[in-house]
């Protein structure tokens, strides 16, 4: 599909019988925010982290990846929010942007779904991906994934990452160097990180000029 088509979609993710949104705490006791795609039967799972400034709505990212692992696939799916989305920052109160700590919520939500949640008896597998910023993640998880163990086995059998931010520093320059595509997208940036502004007391540091 061109990404105008994927736009123009009509996909009603909030009346969907095989969608719920749910929250949980990780073991740092940080707020995790989760959109859930379930068919009954044993299958294998997916946990996406999706990109920069990726909220759970119903978004062209959102339904293109439901669309495509959840409806045209065997796989059950989670797609957790974004560090950089605004209802993350204000119930986490902080901004995080790259892998280390996403890829440490991946790990907890993949353990939650393994030995925790209703949904133990009918996990086939447990795949992760990270999207574009959320590629970062994922090649934490896979770090992580390597070196713990869990009851003697990995919680991943695989990890994926998709157009991923690999060096963020590198990243970060090239996106918001003098270049009009780097003024357009650091307004982009303000205006999210402002709408975090009453609540949470570190974001003006973290913003030009705040």
């Amino acid at each position: 599909l061109l990404l105008k088509d994927i736009n123009d979609v009509q996909y009603d993710v909030f009346n969907h019988p095989g969608i719920q949104f749910f929250r949980l705490k990780t073991p740092r006791n940080e707020t995790v925010f989760g959109l859930m795609a379930r068919k009954p039967g044993v299958r294998p799972w997916i946990i996406v982290k999706c990109g920069i400034f990726c909220e759970l709505e119903n978004s062209s990212t959102v339904r293109d990846m439901l669309i495509h692992l959840y409806d045209d696939s065997p796989f059950n799916v989670i797609i957790l929010n974004s560090h950089t989305a605004n209802s993350n920052i204000v119930a986490n109160q902080r901004v995080s942007f790259g892998g280390m700590y996403e890829g440490q919520e991946m790990m907890a939500v993949a353990q939650w779904l393994k030995y925790f949640s209703p949904f133990t008896r009918e996990i086939a597998a447990i795949h992760g991906m990270g999207v574009s910023l959320g590629g970062n993640a994922a090649l934490y998880a896979g770090l992580y994934n390597d070196r713990t163990l869990y009851k003697g086995e990995k919680l991943f059998n695989s990890l994926v990452a998709y157009c991923p931010a690999i060096n963020m520093g590198n990243t970060v320059k090239e996106v918001f160097r003098k270049t009009a595509k780097g003024v357009i997208f650091s307004l982009s940036t303000y205006r999210k990180m402002s709408l975090a502004r009453p609540e949470v007391p570190d974001v003006p540091a973290t913003l030009p000029g705040g």
